[in-house]
């Protein structure tokens, strides 16, 4: 195919020396807002959605109850559907 480079077989996570631990958590508030854009600009629509996130936290009854994160709802195509939030103590 052209275009395509192939590197050889794909070693498992194992092979690759990944440890993959999966931990489950408690449901937790948090404050997100949801946006798309192309890969090549997810970074500067995070520069604007975090400080954005932040304000809206400070200005509701709700305090910052974590970091700031972001979580990709889709991957590929033209657009990645995205949201950045921050855990909040209420709803």
């Amino acid at each position: 195919m052209e275009g395509m480079v192939a590197y050889g077989p794909v070693p498992t996570m194992e092979e690759a020396g990944v440890d993959v631990e999966e931990k489950r958590f408690e449901a937790q508030p948090a404050i997100v807002i949801r946006t798309a854009a192309r890969q090549q600009d997810m970074g500067p629509a995070m520069s604007e959605l975090f400080p954005a996130v932040l304000a809206f936290v400070l200005q509701s009854a709700a305090e910052p109850a974590g970091p700031p994160f972001c979580r990709y709802l889709s991957m590929g195509g033209e657009e990645w559907e995205f949201e950045c939030g921050m855990a909040v103590t209420d709803p």
